[in-house]
């Protein structure tokens, strides 16, 4: 069957969507300009063999947030599939079709998360906005990918992505996106151009990314895979990049810490338009260097970011937490010790601005000092975007600070106070 005989793909493909759905390269990312449209070539990807009996497809985007935005893949796959014969189950998150197949749809919002789908199979696995996520979350799903017995159907893994983000790096090292990195015969990339899209009120996109710092609108209008950080942040991806460690080396490093801390910065309210509760674990290693472990950040109520800070506490054997005050006082601790009283915890009171804190870490990073045991998409794409005096308040890394200082008090002269 072809796509234009495929009655659930409700667009007829322009010329590089099309390029990606014929392709047979195992491997295919449809990346680069924003409104190229690779969230409906996504979706076209997977519906392509849902005529086969027993087919059996998975999308993800990073959170389930994402996920389920208007116009996003959820919502776009129920404009496609209402109303045919396809039926919805909306706890399970999947759509089946006469023939047994099916269409599932699947989050990722923490690294070890990529487990919940360790017994399941699928023929095509396709991610949305791939820098988003990290690249052992991505790796790891090639372990779900089996071919049905007697069926010529072809093992597919597909991607779209625009430029940026905290996996740009190693999104762009996978497939040579920059035109400089060579790939494997196994994998290809198909640029995306807006200009393309006959789908796209292009003259009106335009404007609206005229708006946009010129960084990220050479990212999204021109696909532009060369630039990575914000002009004026602390931090450089090189000196993320260069320094990560595989998720595999997390237990080993644990084992011989010196000490293991988690940070916290907690909101002020707990609205869902709420800055969000940074969580960070830190260890200092046997090595005397710095390892970021996990980011446990999240939006909610005070019992909620407390019994989340009180479980990685636990899951990662710390030492303490490190809760800054500034904000709750003593509830802040009286929150902690509700959720488990004898938690051992240090309230700290920074008399200090964001940038005169993070500047002495943001200095470890660029000597190598510090590594992070794998990929933390949100909290690197805070370090990345963040300037001193701009923007929203940078809660992960002000979580990430308050850990590391507490960790290397010799090489920071961030001033705190415990109470």
């Amino acid at each position: 069957m072809t796509v234009l005989e495929n009655l659930y793909i409700k667009h007829v493909p322009f010329a590089r969507q099309a390029a990606f759905l014929v392709l047979p390269h195992e491997e295919i990312l449809y990346g680069g300009a924003a409104g190229g449209g690779k969230s409906d070539a996504l979706l076209m990807a997977a519906l392509q063999f849902v005529h086969v009996p027993g087919y059996a497809a998975i999308l993800f985007r990073r959170t389930y947030a994402d996920l389920a935005l208007p116009g996003a893949l959820m919502d776009r796959a129920h404009d496609w599939l209402d109303g045919t014969d396809a039926h919805w189950n909306e706890t399970q998150k999947t759509w089946t079709f006469p023939t047994g197949a099916s269409l599932s749809f699947g989050y990722l919002d923490h690294e070890d998360t990529r487990y919940r789908y360790q017994s399941a199979e699928f023929q095509f696995v396709g991610f949305d906005e791939l820098t988003q996520f990290s690249e052992t979350q991505y790796t790891y799903l090639f372990s779900r990918l089996r071919r049905l017995e007697g069926c010529d159907v072809p093992i597919r893994m597909r991607a779209g992505t625009n430029p940026g983000g905290p996996g740009h790096d190693w999104v762009n090292r996978r497939f040579g996106c920059d035109g400089k990195t060579p790939r494997p015969a196994t994998r290809f990339f198909v640029p995306a151009v807006a200009a393309e899209n006959i789908y796209l009120d292009r003259e009106a996109y335009a404007t609206a990314l005229a708006n946009l710092d010129p960084i990220t609108r050479a990212q999204l209008a021109n696909g532009d895979w060369s630039t990575l950080a914000s002009p004026g942040a602390l931090w450089k991806y090189e000196w993320i990049g260069d320094s990560r460690l595989p998720m595999e080396k997390r237990e080993e490093i644990l084992k011989t810490a010196k000490r293991i801390v988690v940070g916290i910065d907690p909101a002020v309210t707990s609205t869902e338009h709420s800055d969000e509760n940074g969580i960070v674990v830190c260890a200092r290693g046997a090595d005397n260097r710095g390892y970021v472990i996990a980011d446990r950040s999240m939006r909610g109520s005070p019992l909620a970011w407390a019994s989340r800070a009180i479980g990685a506490y636990e899951e990662f054997g710390a030492d303490r937490i490190i809760a800054e005050t500034n904000q709750g006082g003593e509830m802040v601790l009286h929150t902690l010790r509700t959720v488990r009283r004898d938690v051992v915890v240090d309230g700290i009171v920074a008399r200090r601005g964001k940038a005169l804190r993070a500047d002495p870490i943001a200095s470890m990073y660029e000597q190598g000092l510090i590594s992070h045991v794998g990929s933390f998409p949100e909290l690197e794409g805070q370090m990345l975007s963040w300037v001193p005096g701009e923007g929203d308040s940078p809660d992960r890394v002000d979580a990430l600070v308050h850990a590391l200082t507490y960790l290397f008090p010799q090489n920071t002269e961030s001033k705190v106070w415990i109470l």
